[in-house]
């Protein structure tokens, strides 16, 4: 008897482990993205960028930007006003109607080629339309520098059922007394310059 139970125990156990280690259904495709440049003012005077979309996984998505000529100068031989240089690029983001997506992350990144005594600065902030502009983040950049970065993970939802214009505002700031050669930053030189989004799904259907 006591052996009939010990077996019947075994079974059991032997039957419940490929329930507790089954592979879970596989979920829904994500929702197909589009992601268009709308607008495009400052930068250098360019008028070129270029908005490409990482495959998106059921997680969310990426979108990637990549800005002609931007990039701000100090020093020798060149004209004050490239010292300060900002972009506004505003995207329009489109979803399936029951999704909406939300702002999990900005990244920044670009070059710098400074004197000694130059500094630079970039600073970034991004909204949502009919909403006020986030709060602006920056990062000071010194010499020897050669590479940066400049990351946030404020979060930014859209509304659901709407597809409202995203800006992203961006400075770029040189100050130089050097006479002898020029200092400059910039975010023209893909891959190393370019800025990186990363997004979320959050669903419309009522609940």
């Amino acid at each position: 008897m006591r052996n009939t139970r010990k077996a019947a125990l075994a079974a059991l156990g032997a039957t419940a482990l490929p329930l507790l280690t089954a592979t879970p259904a596989s979920a829904d495709p994500p929702p197909r993205v589009t992601v268009k440049v709308v607008s495009l003012w400052g930068c250098g005077g360019t008028n070129s960028a270029v908005a490409t979309v990482t495959p998106p996984s059921p997680d969310g998505f990426g979108v990637s930007v990549y800005t002609a000529a931007f990039k701000a100068s100090a020093g020798k031989d060149v004209p004050a006003e490239e010292a300060r240089i900002t972009c506004n690029l505003t995207l329009i983001i489109n979803l399936p109607l029951e999704y909406t997506w939300v702002l999990k992350s900005t990244k920044l990144r670009g070059t710098a080629d400074l004197a000694p005594e130059a500094t630079g600065e970039v600073a970034t902030r991004n909204w949502i339309q009919g909403k006020d502009p986030g709060r602006e983040i920056s990062r000071t950049i010194k010499a020897p520098t050669q590479s940066w970065r400049l990351e946030d993970q404020t979060p930014l939802e859209n509304p659901c059922g709407e597809a409202r214009f995203f800006t992203i505002s961006t400075r770029l700031q040189v100050t130089a007394a050097d006479t002898v050669r020029a200092s400059s930053i910039s975010m023209n030189e893909p891959p190393d310059g370019r800025a990186d989004f990363t997004f979320g799904y959050k669903s419309c259907k009522p609940s």
